[in-house]
């Protein structure tokens, strides 16, 4: 009996250190992983949620905040911008950081859900962190122009788009990111949360974008486009409520 409870009591303090050690993901635009977790990893609400659930199971999914890596060598090479995470994440494997606990996140689809936004614009960005880190630094990437989003995510389709000015405000991470003014379609927003330690922690958000060229006239891009404006005026107003 006194070693089944010990045993018990091990696993029930696993689960809470795993989760009490969760950290973040971009939940606007919202991230593949943040969007299945919302989807409700019980009776997932779209295909592709149903898909990773089954493929890495539902407890993938409860703990949204766990795709990452430990990456060293980012650190001892001073953490310089924009740093080659190939070798740990490689082609095919970015959407999910090169956790396979995550592979779900790789699926292959067009049918993964948008957040809409415009060609040429500057987006906030909101990542949520349920554990802040600091010192830490967010470095953004985006597909190029020609990417197909039936295809694969892979570097030489990858575009850096340079290290983020943040502010950190009640456990969330805001930043702008300026959208290219050549996207147009599904694109994908990728985030490399780097922490400057000795273990060289990185987390990985992956974001689906479906952009309106900026040479749309705005009536039609809201025809097109799902009404951008909307989202993105709910976007500010949401940010000063916080920030209030």
């Amino acid at each position: 009996m006194k070693l089944s409870l010990c045993i018990t009591t091990a696993l029930t303090l696993f689960a809470t250190t795993t989760l009490a050690f969760g950290h973040g993901s971009a939940i606007d635009p919202a991230s593949r992983v943040w969007r299945v977790r919302q989807s409700n990893p019980e009776r997932p609400s779209f295909q592709l949620a149903q898909n990773a659930v089954n493929m890495d199971g539902k407890n993938a999914y409860y703990t949204w905040n766990q795709v990452s890596q430990n990456i060293s060598a980012a650190v001892q090479a001073g953490l310089p911008e924009g740093f080659d995470y190939s070798p740990w994440v490689p082609d095919g494997q970015i959407a999910s950081g090169g956790n396979r606990s995550y592979s779900g996140l790789d699926q292959v689809s067009d049918e993964w859900p948008t957040t809409p936004a415009t060609a040429g614009e500057t987006f906030s960005v909101d990542f949520h962190a349920t554990a802040v880190h600091e010192p830490s630094v967010f470095d953004v990437w985006m597909t190029t122009e020609d990417w197909d989003p039936n295809t694969q995510l892979n570097w030489d389709q990858m575009e850096f788009l340079g290290r983020a000015d943040t502010t950190l405000q009640n456990n969330h991470y805001y930043f702008d990111v300026d959208i290219p003014e050549d996207r147009s379609g599904h694109h994908v927003l990728w985030i490399a949360w780097q922490r400057n330690d000795p273990v060289g922690e990185v987390f990985f958000s992956t974001s689906d974008l479906m952009i309106a060229p900026s040479n749309v006239p705005e009536p039609a891009s809201l025809a097109l486009f799902g009404a951008i404006g909307i989202p993105a005026l709910l976007r500010r107003r949401r940010k000063a409520t916080i920030q209030a």
